[in-house]
């Protein structure tokens, strides 16, 4: 086991299953969990992350796809099992996939943290912000954000004829960026939620939920850009290890 004491002691007690979906189809990316990313297969990243946690008790892949399976265990996932394709389509909502996983497993979890291997940026740090956060506030779930540099009142949207109008309308305007308040957006990196709850309400962020703010580059693999902006952030000296 390759947990240590978290804050206050609080984590060695509780068991945490890590659950990484990853299903064959894709549209923007053929094959997009396989993807060529610096060397490695896309979802080969996100293992990594997972396998170096302090936290992690068991780091699963779920996947309908025997490829992938044969990559995740490769790099060092556990495979136990093989998604039915009901539960891999385009519509099948995650949390029905991390219920199956759940239901599959010979072994009960505390905690399900759910890592999409398409945020192949998320660092093992990260990962385990959430598992301390999550805990140690005595929430339900805790997510990951990104800060973003706009106010709240300076963000539109569109009304039916194409003008813009205030995202906000009551909002107060701020002039200078100094004086803007922190505006967060869920970044996809991390969901870290208690297993009773995830049951209880099917949902990976049911309330009380509490943040855990992802102060690292982001970027969520969509697009075949997207995989060459990861691939220059991956570079040996373009971000931290």
């Amino acid at each position: 086991m390759r947990r240590v004491d978290g804050p206050a002691g609080v984590i060695t007690d509780l068991r945490v299953l890590a659950v990484i979906p990853a299903r064959g189809g894709s549209k923007g990316i053929p094959r997009k969990n396989l993807a060529d990313l610096a060397g490695r297969p896309l979802i080969a990243w996100t293992i990594a992350a997972a396998l170096a946690s302090r936290y992690l008790d068991r780091v699963i892949v779920s996947t309908d796809d025997r490829e992938i399976a044969e990559a995740s265990v490769e790099h060092g996932a556990e495979v136990p099992f093989l998604r039915p394709a009901s539960l891999a389509t385009d519509s099948s909502p995650t949390v029905d996939v991390l219920l199956h996983a759940i239901r599959s497993l010979d072994s009960t979890f505390d905690i399900v943290v759910t890592l999409q291997p398409t945020s192949p940026l998320r660092t093992t740090g990260l990962i385990d912000s959430a598992i301390e956060r999550l805990v140690a506030s005595g929430a339900t779930s805790c997510v990951s954000v990104k800060r973003l540099k706009a106010d709240a009142s300076w963000m539109y949207t569109l009304d039916g004829d194409g003008a813009y109008v205030p995202l906000l309308p009551s909002a107060r305007e701020v002039a200078r960026r100094q004086d803007a308040r922190p505006v967060y957006v869920l970044d996809g990196s991390v969901y870290a939620t208690q297993r009773s709850a995830l049951e209880l309400t099917r949902s990976v962020r049911p309330e009380p939920c509490v943040l855990v703010e992802n102060t690292e580059a982001s970027i969520d693999i969509d697009e075949s850009v997207d995989l060459r902006v990861a691939h220059a952030l991956l570079l040996p000296g373009s971000r931290e290890a």
